[in-house]
């Protein structure tokens, strides 16, 4: 018989995922044993720290992008190697989306009885650990500024409304920039370091993606008029096309990032919240973390 922590964030998404608590606890019943933690106002790594983690064999993660984040940095700030699955139900769903996992309870619960365990890449931005995008530029302060009922109510499409009403306020983000191999300074738009290959909703935005080769996907687009920027944001998240004039596509395990212009926003992002100021110093770690799949 399994011990599963079963985490879940009341604030992800619309908040109604507590009202499948019970069919979710009563599904497992008869092969595990379950233990709840609702997150809250506290330090999880501290809660982890306190807790007798090495009994669990598996934790299930209930909420979106920062939800996973948190729990993930927790769990390798204590060193724990406990295998995790993630029911997306937050605004923003991108890594558990990428591995197509389910909110259904039935494949849930198929998974981690029966599944199998992968190793997955993380990177840590300064001090911060982070599992799919680091993000600076244009897309920084839409999460933080878009109104909380929007997004409850529209999802990511509260995003690409608030988007759009910053565009012609963007300011270009002049950055120094260094990975293992390159070193160069460029006005942007905006930049992404990711690992799934999947961004705001966006999938297959690379077909290099590989989250367990220990390396993210730099992918930039350079700041000019509007309508050049624009047509890059297309180019990118629509056509899938990185190849642009405009565009800047690479690959690393290590990126040194320097804010060496004037613009405001001093903040990086990381899966969806607050990330560290610049310099920022991102490097991957290979297969650091464990997942359940099918």
């Amino acid at each position: 018989m399994k011990n599963i922590l079963l985490i879940y964030n009341p604030k992800s998404g619309d908040g109604n995922f507590r009202l499948e608590l019970d069919n979710l606890i009563a599904y497992f019943q008869d092969e595990a044993i379950m233990t709840v933690l609702r997150l809250g106002e506290f330090e999880l790594v501290k809660r982890f720290s306190l807790m007798e983690m090495d009994r669990y064999d598996a934790i299930i993660i209930a909420g979106g992008d920062g939800t996973v984040s948190w729990v993930a940095e927790s769990l390798i700030i204590n060193e724990l190697d406990i295998p995790f699955y993630i029911i997306p139900v937050g605004t923003s769903n991108d890594f558990a989306e990428y591995l197509k996992f389910s909110t259904e309870v039935d494949k849930i619960y198929d998974i981690i009885i029966n599944g199998r365990v992968i190793s997955v890449d993380s990177a840590v931005a300064n001090n911060s650990y982070f599992i799919n995008v680091c993000a600076g530029g244009f897309l920084t302060n839409v999460p933080h500024s878009t109104d909380v009922n929007m997004k409850n109510r529209l999802g990511n499409l509260a995003y690409y409304i608030r988007g759009i009403q910053e565009l012609p306020k963007i300011n270009p983000l002049t950055l120094r920039i260094e990975t293992g191999v390159n070193v160069f300074e460029e006005d942007l738009f905006l930049f992404l370091i990711i690992n799934s290959g999947r961004a705001g909703g966006f999938k297959d935005l690379s077909p290099l993606t590989d989250i367990s080769d220990g390396k993210f996907e730099f992918i930039a687009i350079k700041y000019g008029k509007i309508y050049e920027m624009f047509n890059a944001l297309i180019e990118v998240f629509i056509n899938k096309n990185l190849s642009g004039e405009n565009i800047i596509h690479l690959q690393s395990d290590y990126f040194y990032i320097e804010n060496i212009g004037d613009d405001l926003i001093r903040h990086t992002d990381i899966d969806g919240e607050r990330g560290p100021d610049y310099p920022v110093e991102i490097k991957v770690v290979q297969d650091l973390l464990s997942l359940y799949i099918k």
